[in-house]
């Protein structure tokens, strides 16, 4: 009976010390001596994406601060109650909105973030140059929306980028990248008044 007991006992020790150095092990694979799997954490090009990042932010916002300050001149340029050229901010913010569940939800389901990041770079770009241009309020209305689905889709990505990117220093990260809004809702206008 006693063999069977210190058998009985042996085999309980032999399950708990193979239970703990299961867990040592996961412990050691979820650490930082975790193995490279080819993208920085934390460092190096990580940095490189988040000051891109950075970048990427003022220049969209910086846009709005830009059609903030020039509000007036759009409501003299297209003859239209300030209502009317609310209503185009709106819109814009609308289309932003609608960008933004699309391209999280469904677009980044299908394609790469650089895909998208181009795509909606030419855009933003090819939007930007066509407002100087516009004839009329309702051309003026269509490149707004165009020019928000832009910037929706181009918040999605680079900010996801910051998630892919950063591990440890994420809210730093998170927190550079994003103060390029408040970067550029200060720079903006300004140099907007003086170029006027």
């Amino acid at each position: 009976m006693t063999d069977k007991a210190n058998l009985g006992e042996m085999k309980k020790q032999d399950e708990m010390e193979r239970e703990k150095e299961i867990e040592e092990n996961e412990e050691k694979t979820t650490k930082e001596d975790a193995p490279f799997d080819g993208v920085p954490k934390d460092r190096g090009w990580s940095w490189v994406i988040c000051i891109g990042v950075f970048v990427t932010m003022t220049s969209l916002t910086g846009f709005n601060r830009i059609s903030s300050v020039l509000f007036v001149d759009y409501m003299e340029l297209y003859q239209k109650p300030a209502s009317v050229i609310t209503f185009l901010f709106t819109c814009q913010s609308l289309c932003s909105s609608v960008a933004t569940i699309l391209v999280s939800n469904i677009l980044m389901a299908r394609f790469t973030v650089r895909r998208i990041a181009v795509a909606a770079s030419l855009l933003n770009c090819l939007t930007t140059f066509l407002i100087s241009f516009a004839p009329n309020i309702y051309v003026f209305l269509l490149l707004f929306c165009f020019k928000g689905f832009a910037f929706g889709a181009l918040l999605v990505g680079p900010m996801s980028l910051i998630g892919f990117y950063f591990k440890k220093r994420r809210s730093l990260a998170a927190s550079i990248a994003n103060s390029g809004v408040c970067v550029s809702f200060i720079a903006f206008p300004p140099i907007t008044n003086q170029l006027r």
